[in-house]
């Protein structure tokens, strides 16, 4: 179910948002870059549930919290990683 508000276009406009601001910042020897935005649309996915539109916009609801859990992935793989840095 979307939430109140969110139509299917929204979303999917949202989360291709999210995966172009973060796919560069996340990239890795390990995994390639299809891997990187599959894993970024699927942390998407699994938070919005927890989504409430007056609290702020969708895009960047996704963002922080796809962000948040990419950093964690990286922590747990890597050990302690600093922020990736904006470009």
């Amino acid at each position: 179910n979307l939430p109140d508000g969110v139509t299917e276009q929204r979303l999917m406009e949202a989360v291709e948002q999210v995966v172009r601001g973060l796919r560069r910042k996340f990239r890795s020897r390990v995994q390639g870059e299809d891997d990187i935005e599959q894993q970024i649309r699927l942390f998407c996915l699994q938070v919005l549930p927890k989504y409430r539109p007056e609290v702020g916009g969708l895009p960047g609801f996704l963002y922080r919290a796809a962000r948040n859990r990419m950093l964690n992935e990286a922590r747990r793989e890597h050990g302690r990683v600093v922020d990736p840095e904006c470009r």
